[in-house]
């Protein structure tokens, strides 16, 4: 018997040992698993700190004019080739290397048809990290052939200002992109160039060019500098129009006298040997036929009066704090009231889209949110009671949006006639305000015979009678208002007074 008892407790001491074995294999494995994703993860923040570090020097040397865009490397250089960054605890080696290149296309060394071999110049940055950063030499050789786990490189080709190679330009560069606000290039687009009184070595000259953008959205073309120099002068003026988009344009900046605002795009300056860069942005123009309507989109025949401001975004008001946004549309220059057409209730909301300085029969609405005036709209018309715009975010009910496939629904301003017995439910989260969509709404009143219920829309409001054959009589009705997630309410709502009532319940979660 006891024999037996030993052999279990030798069993058992063995089984205890394999278990604490495996459990302590498990465990540094684990560790061992944790450390290297941590190490990881680590190195993946220094990998993208060191892209960022390097498209950012990139970006500076493509504002250097090219005749300066010489490295310390060579005698007369400005560029530091070798230079270190301390980033969180973390040492950055930044190394740049620029050489000229000779192109084959017009023959190497001897056999260059115009005896020239700089054609262009090449620029590598190279943005090092742990043990790439240690000292040593900065040659392209030693940096590519070593440290590959801890290094980033960018290569850009840079070609001289006027096209051609090694001559000292005395004009400079305009490069003008255009995209749509979602920042797609747009192909196609006219660009309009003109610069009053530029100037050059030769005397002043006027200078105009039409252009047109290429499969990138963009222009780049030389041209006289703004004044023979680097002294500054915004006189170039540039107007971008492509069929079925808004036109664009640059405009002088704020003065307080015959500018009011300042312009999103302001006229340029271009200087000798420089490289001027602007990005416009230009969408779509909609038709934009708006029609006040019941809840049931039907007309509302009448003349009403619309308080409109919005559109496209043109620049800002320097005198507001903060700077007050400038719309295309907006009572900042002329009163925005529109008026519907008494027979239809209908109107065409148009802003000045091709910029000819009057809204005519060309003119459609600009790609961009236009905001209603509930207020002023509500005051100019009495009986009726504004409930929403559409297409809109699903955050504000009185802003519209227009742009890219996005245009006007049929049923696009809803109000509801204060003279019509009627009930709106507008349904909010208890804790937050907010309001609660999709919720449950049922209106009965069993002596009627009356029971019809609704969903809350996105702005968690509803609409009874949502049957216009079924009227909602003056009397007193059950409520009951259900949502998954929240408390279910019941009550009542009296609606003796005849008209339009209102009923806001807050759901408590």
């Amino acid at each position: 018997m006891n024999k037996k008892n030993k052999m279990k407790k030798g069993s058992t001491l063995i089984e205890a040992l394999a278990l604490l074995t495996l459990f302590s294999i498990a465990t540094l494995a684990f560790y061992k698993m944790y450390t290297e994703s941590a190490v990881l993860i680590l190195e993946a923040k220094r990998r993208l700190m060191a892209v960022e570090l390097a498209a950012e020097r990139m970006e500076q040397l493509r504002n250097v004019p090219y005749d300066e865009l010489i490295d310390t490397g060579t005698v007369g250089g400005q560029i530091n080739r070798d230079e270190f960054m301390t980033i969180n605890n973390v040492v950055f080696r930044i190394i740049t290397h620029i050489n000229y290149i000779d192109d084959p296309i017009d023959g190497l060394a001897g056999a260059d048809t115009n005896n020239n071999i700089n054609d262009y110049k090449r620029v590598r940055v190279f943005v090092l990290w742990s043990k790439g950063a240690d000292n040593g030499v900065a040659e392209v050789n030693a940096i590519g052939s070593n440290y590959e786990k801890y290094r980033i490189d960018l290569t850009s080709t840079f070609i001289p200002p006027t096209g051609f190679e090694g001559v000292v330009a005395e004009y400079g560069i305009l490069s003008i992109n255009v995209v749509d606000s979602e920042g797609a290039p747009i192909m196609g687009a006219t660009v309009d160039i003109l610069c009053d009184e530029c100037n050059t070595d030769v005397g002043t000259v006027d200078f105009t060019s039409s252009e047109m953008t290429d499969a990138n959205g963009s222009v780049t073309i030389s041209v006289p500098p703004s004044y023979f120099g680097t002294q500054d002068t915004e006189n170039y003026e540039i107007t971008v129009a492509k069929l079925g988009y808004q036109t664009t344009k640059t405009y002088e900046r704020y003065n307080g006298v015959s500018q009011n605002y300042e312009p999103l795009n302001t006229h340029l300056t271009v200087q000798r040997g420089r490289r001027t860069v602007e990005t416009f942005v230009m969408d779509k123009v909609h038709t934009f036929p708006l029609q006040v309507m019941d809840p049931y989109c039907e007309n509302i025949v009448g003349v009403h009066q619309l308080d409109y401001e919005g559109g496209r975004i043109i620049g800002t008001n320097p005198i507001t704090i903060p700077n007050e946004t400038i719309y295309d549309l907006d009572d900042f220059f002329v009163n925005t009231t529109f008026t519907t057409n008494g027979a239809t209730g209908a109107v065409d909301i148009q802003t000045d889209t091709d910029l000819n300085g009057s809204i005519d029969a060309l003119d459609e609405a600009s790609s961009g949110v236009y905001e209603l005036n509930i207020t002023d709209f509500e005051s100019n018309n009495p009986s009726l009671t504004f409930w929403k715009m559409r297409p809109n975010n699903g955050y504000y009910r009185n802003k519209l949006y227009l742009g890219g496939t996005i245009s006007p629904s049929p049923c696009n301003f809803i109000v509801m006639d204060e003279t019509v017995d009627s009930l709106q439910v507008i349904v909010v989260d208890s804790n937050t305000g907010f309001p609660i969509k999709n919720a449950s709404v049922r209106v009965q009143n069993t002596v009627l015979g009356y029971v019809a219920s609704e969903e809350t829309d996105e702005f968690g409001r509803t609409y009874f009678p949502n049957d216009k054959n079924v009227p909602l009589v003056q009397d007193v009705y059950d409520i009951r208002i259900s949502k998954s997630g929240y408390s279910t309410y019941n009550g009542t709502k009296d609606t003796t007074s005849g008209g339009l009532n209102g009923l806001t319940v807050s759901m408590t979660p």
